[in-house]
């Protein structure tokens, strides 16, 4: 996590290379790179070919680039079964398996109901933001500061350090998300035990504005309980909008007693 990096924390480093502890201790890009290939390589022969887990690993390996590339958005497993050319059962298999070896988890959409809470699709997020690169093959394409893929990355990345915490302490903190059929969105919504819910909007900009908490504003109105919203961003300055607030991505994590 960030705060066991400490004085080698580099969020670009991170965003980019991930955090793997070999990675974190290697300077050279080139090694670095090398690593995260072969990481990928060394699980898809031992841990799936070599255990004989699948019968179709030519369909698993494609499976895994695309379950990259989508990673961080609903799963569309009927799209998924027709690219890799398998039934949907097998790509829910598929997704099980990354869970059941750690390479990563599963974000349930919000409803009150936690029957319909398993029904709905959910999104997936690999483990890790440089094994995910090197999956998708993309480990020399540069993160630029300001750009979309720079705001997917750090969205990713701020959701796996909730994750972890939230393992690592032992919260029994519930996530979620919210995707309404019109679009509006919330990227985690953290339900902790006897405290108000957090409804999160995770953004990579470093000038937080009014324009950003919209959604937030609108989804909290209609709360069934006490919830407070907030926007985790880059933004060093601890702001207050109408019906939202403004942090640190940092500060919004220590806050919500994950640091």
């Amino acid at each position: 996590t960030s705060d066991e990096i400490e004085d080698a924390f580099s969020l670009q480093e991170i965003l980019e290379w991930g955090t793997l502890p070999r990675v974190v201790t290697e300077a050279n890009p080139d090694n670095r790179r090398d690593f995260l290939n072969s990481y990928v390589s060394t699980y898809l022969e031992q841990e799936i070919i070599a255990e004989q887990v699948l019968r179709n690993v030519h369909a698993f390996k494609d499976f895994l680039q695309i379950a990259a590339q989508c990673n961080g958005t609903p799963i569309n497993y009927s799209k998924i079964a027709r690219d890799i050319n398998v039934d949907d059962k097998t790509v829910r298999t598929y997704f099980e398996i990354l869970e059941d070896t750690l390479l990563g988890f599963t974000l349930r959409p919000w409803h009150g109901s936690v029957r319909k809470r398993q029904t709905e699709s959910p999104k997936f997020y690999l483990f890790d933001t440089g094994v995910k690169r090197a999956i998708e093959k993309s480990l020399r394409v540069p993160i630029q500061p300001g750009s979309s893929l720079f705001g997917n990355v750090f969205e990713h990345r701020v959701i796996l350090e909730a994750h972890w915490a939230n393992l690592y302490k032992k919260l029994d903190y519930t996530y979620s998300f919210i995707r309404t059929k019109d679009g509006a969105e919330t990227d985690l919504i953290m339900e902790r035990p006897g405290e108000s819910t957090l409804l999160i909007e995770i953004k990579s900009t470093r000038q937080v504005d009014v324009s950003d908490g919209k959604q937030l504003v609108n989804f909290a109105k209609d709360w069934p309980t006490p919830c407070e919203a907030q926007v985790w961003s880059l933004d060093l300055s601890e702001k207050a909008f109408g019906g939202f607030s403004s942090l640190h991505w940092r500060e919004g994590m220590r806050r919500a007693g994950l640091r």
